[in-house]
């Protein structure tokens, strides 16, 4: 996390220094930036969704749940990221529109887990 940290501060003040020299440079440079960041906590975390898959399967749950929440968690970065990216850009509209998309995505996406969800209820109330 530490080195995280570091790098994105560095990458904060080249670009604040090549925004005020050659501004042209700035998104492609952050968008690198980001993408090494993006890479490095992926490489990260495979053990800590190793370790939340094995521990669903020992409680038993189902595996397309447990795919379908994997889905929807990727979907949320994924759509942070791209927001984040329009942002710098200057490009808010675009931003909300990115954002709009993902939310919808997610609640379709979030559908079969409702429903079981309910389906448990009811059957724990009769």
């Amino acid at each position: 996390m530490i080195a995280v940290c570091g790098f994105c501060l560095i990458c904060t003040v080249i670009l604040v220094l090549l925004r005020k020299g050659n501004p042209e440079f700035a998104v492609p440079v952050s968008l690198l930036a980001g993408a090494a960041v993006l890479l490095f906590i992926i490489g990260s975390s495979v053990g800590i969704f190793n370790m939340i898959s094995e521990f669903s399967q020992n409680a038993g749950m189902d595996e397309a749940h447990i795919k379908l929440i994997f889905k929807a968690l990727g979907i949320c970065y994924i759509t942070r990221l791209a927001c984040d990216v329009c942002k710098d850009s200057g490009e808010t509209a675009l931003a909300s529109k990115v954002d709009l998309a993902g939310r919808i995505t997610i609640a379709a996406l979030s559908l079969p887990l409702i429903t079981t969800l309910l389906q448990t209820v009811t059957t724990l109330l009769m």
